[in-house]
């Protein structure tokens, strides 16, 4: 099983070699979770032991580290050893994962948590729908910026992407609140100048919805509720083609570590169209992080795995009608009418 799974960790299938190309570099990552607490490296036609990774290298080969966690937690093993060879900067194929599941349950905090988001989008011209790159008319930083990411137009270097950036909030509906206020001002401006925004991503642009949380560490635990029972769902409402996405964003499992000790969860796409919409799916993803014990712990089966990367609808609804039951049968009734089943709802 844990070959089948770890054969489809990305929107395209990683690759497995069965033997080491002595002429390509060669890692060795052992995790603690979602952290890398050991990693090792051979150059390529070294045959003697392993060498530690210094501070430069771990960057060099963070696209590997990268790869080598994301199969460890597709695997369940969040105490476990993975190696990978790398073919380009950006490709690793999988050797060898290993570990025992010796997973435990986390409870969830108690102290303080504070939930906060960042959303993608694009502009365009009414009419024509030409892309208006966002560094044209905003700053890099602020509530509403632009986000980092490039695009070539002839020698020019633009950042079309549009990104807002709510204040942090105590709980679903002030995250809501927060959201909605950006929305409502930049909507404002788009229309007064003939402009318009769009959730869909362009080409090799992939526009996210990314949630944060600050005051909880990511854990196996606690990422996969999020994934099995916010993000799985949702990919129903995705819009445009997500299998373009999904080659290179939108993993299960996508988290960054933030300056709030605590974390960004990146699975989502972008949601911007909808957030006039979206208060019961803030509070679902409130719900979740605080709650997350009282759903069960649900390992991927390959075949949630590639209805979830070729966006297969039916099956998507399908899942999600047995994810909803679950949520039925184990929430307090007072939770899952009012927090469950709005979210659900929200998804036909």
């Amino acid at each position: 099983m844990k070959k089948a799974l770890a054969n489809y960790i990305s929107g395209l299938p990683l690759r497995r070699v069965h033997v080491l190309h002595d002429r390509k570099i060669t890692l060795r990552v052992i995790n603690d979770e979602f952290e890398a607490i050991k990693v090792e490296w051979k150059k390529p036609g070294e045959t003697d032991g392993w060498q530690p990774a210094n501070r430069e290298e771990r960057f060099r080969f963070r696209k590997g580290i990268e790869t080598a966690v994301h199969v460890l937690y597709v695997c369940d093993l969040p105490h476990g050893e993975c190696i990978v060879q790398r073919e380009t900067d950006d490709e690793y194929h999988l050797f060898k994962v290993s570990g025992k599941a010796d997973r435990n349950e986390r409870r969830p905090p108690s102290g303080i948590i504070t939930y906060g988001a960042d959303v993608e989008c694009l502009v365009v011209r009414r009419g024509s729908h030409r892309l208006v790159p966002a560094s044209q008319w905003l700053r890099r930083n602020g509530a509403i910026g632009y986000d980092d990411a490039v695009a070539l137009k002839g020698n020019k270097v633009l950042r079309p992407i549009v990104e807002l950036r709510p204040e942090p909030a105590a709980d679903g509906d002030q995250l809501f609140i927060n959201v909605s206020k950006l929305y409502v001002r930049l909507e404002q401006f788009l229309r007064k100048n003939g402009l318009c925004a769009v959730s869909e991503g362009r080409g090799r642009l992939s526009l996210g919805g990314h949630l944060h949380i600050g005051g909880v560490r990511p854990s196996f635990s606690l990422v996969r509720r999020l994934d099995v029972f916010l993000a799985l769902p949702m990919a129903l409402i995705e819009p445009g083609d997500p299998t373009m996405r999904r080659k290179r964003f939108g993993r299960f499992g996508s988290v960054r570590a933030n300056d709030f000790d605590g974390f960004e969860y990146r699975v989502l796409a972008s949601w911007y169209d909808r957030i006039p919409e979206l208060l019961p799916m803030f509070r679902w993803f409130c719900y979740l992080v605080r709650h997350y014990d009282r759903l069960p712990y649900l390992s991927f089966s390959t075949t949630i795995l590639e209805s979830y990367n070729a966006h297969s609808i039916d099956l998507l609804k399908e899942t999600a009608a047995c994810l909803e039951g679950i949520c039925a049968d184990m929430l307090p009734a007072d939770d899952y009418k009012c927090i469950a089943t709005p979210f659900f709802r929200l998804l036909r």
